[in-house]
């Protein structure tokens, strides 16, 4: 005889898999997990829109699922780097002294858009000072490493001229980036740290924080060799606890797998398997309260993206209490075996129509 629970879920709870499930790692949708209800089985589309009702659309997660905060980093970055170069203006008159100064106005003449300032003995630079249209406000400042004449810091200024908005630290050795700061906008607090490796100039991680510029967002670590996201870490309000650790194939930028915590930061509720070739969802298992005890496997066509056989089991998380089978190419059922409490001798047999959905048989 099969478990009460099997019944149960055969009879009422039955999820339908209509539609594709286009569980794009692009896009990065994640299953969303309800504690009670199939609405659960979403596709990744619906679930997006439904994130802000669960909590998940957070600032930080939005930002790293559309790669606004790389983007903004590689602009701010790109800006930091195209700088006028202060050696290409003359640093002393006809062979005489260095300059201490050089103003480059305006079409005015008079207005003044970049000062630069030199060491006077050497000639080195020292300070870029680039000024909004007003010619008052700054809009941007480089200092440099007298010594080796590399840029040794890059801030960018909130419309006041005063509020710092971003700031590039530089190794002075190598020139190379070493950390990004984005702050919010009194200028002291961090938004956004962005730590670089200072021999390569490539990316390390990115801590996102919230408001306080303390709790953490969300923590982004990145592939040395080639730059690209290897894993992402999203916390809970509190910044400590764990909600989500999304993995990534440094190769390929897929997503590799996506697990998805309880509220303590330590109980799996969910893990999700991708498929490194399409970037697919390949298998979705949901665990029981203890994180350990498979409760139901869902398996998807890498290719179509539609869930092609779905295995509920019964408490103790071995034994199958039913297996639905799915139609790849439409996404529909096409057949439903129920057991009975071994697992193994068959109760029934319920047979689809695969195109259209409906009991046949």
């Amino acid at each position: 005889m099969i478990s009460p629970v099997g019944i149960k879920y055969s009879n009422y709870c039955r999820p339908n898999f209509q539609g594709a499930l286009n569980h794009s790692n692009q896009s990065d949708k994640k299953p969303e997990h309800e504690k009670e209800g199939l609405q659960k089985y979403l596709t990744s589309q619906n679930i997006m829109l439904g994130l802000g009702a669960i909590g998940l659309a957070t600032i930080g997660i939005i930002g790293h699922r559309n790669g606004w905060f790389s983007r903004a980093v590689k602009n701010a970055s790109d800006i930091a780097d195209s700088s006028k170069n202060p050696k290409a203006q003359p640093n002393s008159h006809g062979g005489g002294k260095p300059l201490s100064r050089d103003i480059s106005y305006q079409k005015d003449g008079t207005t003044p858009k970049v000062v630069f300032d030199y060491d006077p003995k050497t000639g080195n630079s020292i300070k870029d000072t680039y000024y909004r249209k007003d010619g008052k406000t700054i809009e941007k400042i480089i200092d440099y490493d007298p010594n080796t004449g590399n840029k040794s810091k890059y801030t960018s200024y909130w419309e006041d001229g005063t509020t710092p908005k971003v700031v590039f630290d530089y190794d002075p050795k190598t020139g190379n980036k070493s950390k990004y700061t984005s702050y919010w906008e009194d200028g002291t607090t961090p938004k956004l740290v962005y730590d670089f490796d200072p021999k390569t100039g490539k990316g390390i991680k990115d801590t996102y924080y919230q408001k306080d510029g303390k709790t953490i967002y969300s923590i982004t670590d990145y592939d040395l060799k080639t730059g690209k996201i290897s894993k992402i870490t999203d916390y809970q309000e509190d910044g400590k606890t764990i909600k989500e650790i999304t993995d990534y194939d440094p190769k390929t930028g897929f997503i590799s797998k996506y697990t998805y915590y309880q509220k303590d930061g330590k109980t799996i509720y969910s893990i999700t398997d991708y498929d490194l070739k399409t970037g697919k969802i390949s298998k979705i298992t949901d665990y029981q309260e203890d994180g350990k005890t498979i409760k139901e496997i869902r398996d998807y066509d890498p290719k179509t993206g539609f869930i092609s056989k779905y295995t509920y089991y019964q408490q103790d998380g071995k034994t199958i209490a039913s297996i639905t089978d799915y139609d790849p190419n439409t996404g529909n059922i096409s057949k439903i075996t129920d057991y009975q409490q071994d697992g193994k001798t068959i109760e029934k047999i319920t047979d689809y129509d695969s195109k259209t959905g409906k009991e046949i048989k």
